[in-house]
């Protein structure tokens, strides 16, 4: 017995919320896992520069993260 996850993770920056996803966009990923038998995991990611939401982000610099876990996307509904 396999159990197969489709883990989608979708970065943003703050101040949008990394929690919001499409949902017209996560329906192809759930009819996707109907049809494995998988489950639908999504892990927003929120970035932002440390001296202010307004500011860029740079490579190999200091920046803030935002990360509440994962959420299981029910593939069922709809």
């Amino acid at each position: 017995n396999k159990q197969y996850f489709f883990v989608i993770v979708r970065a943003v920056i703050l101040p949008e919320n990394p929690n919001n996803y499409d949902v017209v966009w996560m329906e192809t990923f759930k009819k996707h896992a109907q049809e494995q038998d998988a489950k639908v995991l999504y892990a927003g990611v929120g970035l932002a520069n440390p001296q202010g939401d307004e500011l860029p982000i740079f490579l190999n610099k200091e920046y803030l993260i935002e990360y509440n876990g994962l959420q299981v996307i029910e593939t069922h509904l709809n």
